[in-house]
């Protein structure tokens, strides 16, 4: 999702992650599907707590 946003969709993500636009894609609404909502809503917080667990590790996720 971090990755999505900033390169402008799905194809341009898959190009920098050296995978396929469905794998991409497959992993976008796993991520949704645990969120609970989609990756576009909310987007600020869903930044935010990516930066969070980057910076911070696994330490901030709940168990």
């Amino acid at each position: 999702i971090e990755v999505v946003a900033p390169h402008g969709g799905l194809a341009a993500a898959a190009r920098t992650l050296d995978l396929h636009r469905n794998t991409v894609l497959q992993r976008v609404r796993r991520a949704e599907e645990l969120r609970g909502r989609p990756a576009t809503e909310r987007g600020a917080e869903l930044h935010a707590a990516l930066l969070l667990v980057r910076v911070l590790g696994a330490a901030v996720l709940p168990d």
